[in-house]
């Protein structure tokens, strides 16, 4: 009997320290999402540099993406003889975002502009185009110490050398 009432006792301590503890994590959450910068057209991006999915091999390879454009991006990277995105990021309006560990391989780079991304429907709202680098990225890591790393602008640059096409939406839905 004794033993119950001292369960009992955790479980009223753990519960008490799990409402302690989740309870100010949902209103700084909250006091975030609220104070969230609003882009131009009023609406509220979706948190820059957000994986959607992430790699599921680990590499050493990096990729860094600049949006310089006022609509947000998705970019995928669909590596060479795979039917989908071996990952996918979030890069807000005028942001920049990293994503490290890209595993060996040759990797097709597609991508979607718009606003108001919905991430039930995995689909801008607003505003939609589609594009993809015309050229693959091959990343190749044979050791720690050596690996590659690209950087790409979704917005156009003088004197870039990275060209780009018009894509259908069924194109990038694809992957």
């Amino acid at each position: 009997m004794e033993s119950q009432k001292r369960g009992g006792q955790w479980l009223k301590v753990l519960a008490t320290l799990l409402v302690g503890f989740c309870i100010p994590v949902a209103i700084y959450i909250a006091y975030c999402i609220s104070n969230q910068e609003v882009n131009d057209n009023g609406t509220r991006p979706f948190l820059n540099g957000v994986v959607l999915i992430p790699f599921i091999d680990f590499g050493h390879g990096t990729l860094e993406i600049e949006n310089g454009t006022s609509n947000d991006a998705v970019v995928k990277l669909v590596k060479r003889g795979e039917p989908h995105a071996s990952c996918v990021v979030y890069v807000s309006a005028r942001n920049m975002t990293k994503i490290t560990s890209v595993p060996q391989g040759v990797y097709s780079v597609v991508f979607a502009l718009g606003l108001r991304w919905n991430g039930n429907t995995q689909r801008f709202r607003e505003l939609k185009w589609f594009g993809r680098f015309d050229d693959p990225l091959q990343f190749v890591s044979p050791s720690l110490a050596e690996y590659t790393a690209y950087s790409l602008t979704l917005h156009p640059v003088a004197g870039g050398n990275a060209r780009t096409s018009v894509i259908e939406a069924w194109q990038f839905d694809a992957y």
